[in-house]
């Protein structure tokens, strides 16, 4: 049975968010490879799918900060 986790972005191939990812490895590597488990696409390796989902967190992240200080009539 393979792995499965969840990551916060959508899917390039079907738009899902959060994406489950699944992975054809019994054990995780970052060599491993990751699927979309809705539509099957690959994502490519674990280590370059870690590192997407980081960035994207960190730009959700700067976009909630940056709605908060103009709301606040802050100058940015």
């Amino acid at each position: 049975m393979p792995h499965q986790l969840n990551a916060k972005f959508n899917c390039p191939k079907c738009g899902s968010n959060p994406i489950n990812l699944i992975f054809a490895d019994k054990q995780i590597s970052d060599a491993s490879v990751v699927c979309c488990q809705g539509c099957g696409v690959e994502l490519g390796n674990y280590a370059e799918v870690r590192k997407l989902s980081a960035e994207s967190t960190v730009l959700k992240m700067r976009q909630e900060i940056f709605k908060s200080f103009k709301s606040a009539n802050w100058k940015i």
